[in-house]
């Protein structure tokens, strides 16, 4: 059955988002990190082509729809008490989120804490606009590649279990150049994502969650470089 023409698509698909982008991300890391720690490429410019790869690549979802077999994206299938429990916790962390504070006095420790990724922490107000724009198409994206096209195509061999435990995998394996402490984070919030996704049946939720944590994460690292700024004048 698979080696009809019209699995063939979904099976493409599947093999760029689970071997072909993982395993790009594992041999462009170190030199990616290079080139931003000597200036050779600037984090804006990273920013911009993260964007640009990421939407991409849900570019070959939509083409994947219109002459694959998979079912569109359902960004909303019902209200249940899942999706009711999830929409509370996620607000109330987001709300959380915003009304946190950052102590001068716990800026160095939270840098030291930060130092796997902050090479890629932007520094400037036109490095944070671009970063929170690349949360934004992180947020949505990456969700559309591996919390749906990926679990709803591995679930056609796999039970959901396997199929939520490979793709956040894989997940985390794409954020290799944030170090391994990051990389098990990724792996951890991204069977959050999944269960949010499994049990509610909404898309948005874990692309709202997901979004927020991106934003947050470049929130805090520029407020502290602006601190480590303001001291060194």
């Amino acid at each position: 059955m698979f080696s009809q023409p019209e699995y063939v698509l979904p099976g493409i698909t599947a093999a760029i988002f689970a071997v072909a982008y993982p395993l790009f991300c594992v041999l462009t890391f170190r030199k990616t990190y290079h080139k931003i720690k000597t200036g050779r490429i600037s984090r804006l410019t990273y920013y911009q082509r993260s964007i640009a790869l990421l939407m991409l690549m849900v570019f070959i979802v939509v083409v994947n729809h219109l002459f694959g077999t998979l079912q569109p994206v359902i960004w909303f299938s019902g209200i249940n008490n899942a999706t009711i429990v999830f929409s509370i916790l996620i607000t109330l962390f987001i709300l959380a989120q915003i009304r946190q504070k950052i102590k001068p006095a716990d800026a160095l420790e939270i840098r030291s804490g930060m130092e796997e990724i902050w090479i890629f922490i932007p520094k400037s107000p036109i490095e944070y606009k671009w970063f929170v724009a690349l949360s934004i198409t992180a947020g949505i994206c990456e969700e559309i590649i591996f919390r749906y096209y990926l679990y709803h195509y591995f679930h056609l061999f796999l039970p959901a279990p396997v199929s939520i435990l490979i793709l956040n995998f894989l997940f985390a394996l794409s954020r290799i150049q944030s170090g391994f402490q990051n990389m098990v984070g990724a792996f951890v919030l991204g069977l959050i994502f999944s269960v949010i996704y499994y049990f509610s049946g909404f898309l948005i939720l874990p692309i709202i969650l997901h979004t927020a944590i991106e934003i947050q994460t470049g929130t805090i690292g520029f407020r502290i470089q602006k601190y480590i700024n303001s001291q060194s004048l």
